[in-house]
């Protein structure tokens, strides 16, 4: 490889006997876009560590005085449900605690992984997504 002119490079392909002219900008576009690729890359990496330390938390969502008790993880999967056994006999009051109790265990875990996030810097992410995008 020779540089005759910074804004030219010239590349001789010994096989054809050629010259293959490549301009500066065509290279910077190359590596502004394996840069850009390794952005990506990043991005993704921190989203599965934040995905992977959110997995982990857990929020108890209870109803009826803890008659009916939900556990959910932090993929929002319920894990635990504890019914007290005098509810099997009322049908109508059971689906209702149990709906309440769903309920109650979602927002805490939805105020939990938020507060986890502002922690760990997750918040962090999404305004990097967004600048790669080119949003603001």
């Amino acid at each position: 490889m020779k540089v005759w002119y910074p804004s030219l490079l010239v590349k001789l392909d010994s096989r054809q006997l050629r010259c293959i002219q490549v301009t500066v900008p065509t290279i910077y576009c190359t590596l502004f876009m394996f840069s850009k690729l390794k952005q990506f890359k990043d991005l993704r990496d921190k989203a599965k560590t934040l995905q992977t330390t959110l997995a982990a938390e857990s929020a108890e969502g209870s109803a009826g005085w803890g008659k009916v008790k939900i556990t959910l993880d932090g993929n929002q999967r319920a894990t635990r449900v504890e019914i007290d056994p005098g509810l099997m006999n009322e049908h109508d009051k059971l689906q209702s605690l149990v709906k309440e109790a769903i309920n109650d265990g979602m927002e805490k875990l939805q105020k939990l992984l938020a507060n986890k996030m502002k922690d760990i810097g997750g918040l962090d992410l999404a305004k990097d997504i967004q600048a790669l995008m080119g949003k603001k």
